[in-house]
């Protein structure tokens, strides 16, 4: 299996979103993908790691984050 499970909050309006992400997609093909399904718009966004304190590269394989567990990742809209 190649499903990565995240939680993201959006901090514009504190909601949470927890989903299975493909590890071999990026972060931007995930959320697009999610966005056809759900019929929103992930396009303005820069997620955050609070535990690295790092905004990360939504263009990379999420493979290359190297994340192993649950992870809780915030999501801000620029």
């Amino acid at each position: 299996m190649h499903e990565i499970m995240i939680r993201f909050r959006f901090i514009s309006d504190n909601r949470n979103l927890e989903c299975a992400f493909d590890e071999r997609l990026s972060f931007r093909e995930n959320f697009s993908l999610l966005g056809e399904i759900c019929d929103m718009d992930f396009k303005d966004i820069v997620i955050y790691d609070p535990e690295k304190k790092i905004f990360l590269n939504e263009d990379l394989p999420l493979i290359q984050f190297n994340i192993c567990r649950f992870i809780l990742l915030y999501v801000f809209n620029i």
